[in-house]
């Protein structure tokens, strides 16, 4: 549902792979380096704050971890708390709206002095 409303709304922003499960998320960024990256909490083995948490180790001359979304059913505080201290622009709790998913995209944009459609 997530691509489709990107899809919808936000035609410029080019979504370049979906994943399962955080291991193949963190290779497939580490290959395709995308600017921003929408994670769930929950994902078959490891979740998406170790995968953030992951990518921010291996920040580097070489690499820097993109920004990140969450996109999430969780609304434990402790989830929030642990996404804040990792530098996520934002935690957006399920269904997303497309009103709702249109204000992370501006923080993403507004973090990356960004000037373009998204």
């Amino acid at each position: 549902m997530l691509r489709e409303k990107l899809t919808q709304y936000f035609p410029a922003l080019a979504v370049v792979a979906e994943c399962e499960n955080a291991e193949t998320a963190l290779v497939e960024v580490l290959r395709l380096r995308p600017d921003l990256l929408f994670l769930d909490i929950e994902m078959s083995g490891k979740n998406g704050l170790w995968l953030l948490d992951e990518l921010i180790g291996m920040k580097g001359d070489t690499f820097t971890p993109p920004d990140v979304i969450f996109t999430t059913g969780y609304t434990y505080p402790e989830y929030l708390l642990k996404a804040i201290e990792l530098a996520a622009i934002d935690y957006v709790v399920k269904p997303v709206s497309a009103t709702r998913l249109e204000k992370a995209i501006n923080r993403f944009r507004e973090r990356a002095g960004s000037a373009s459609n998204l």
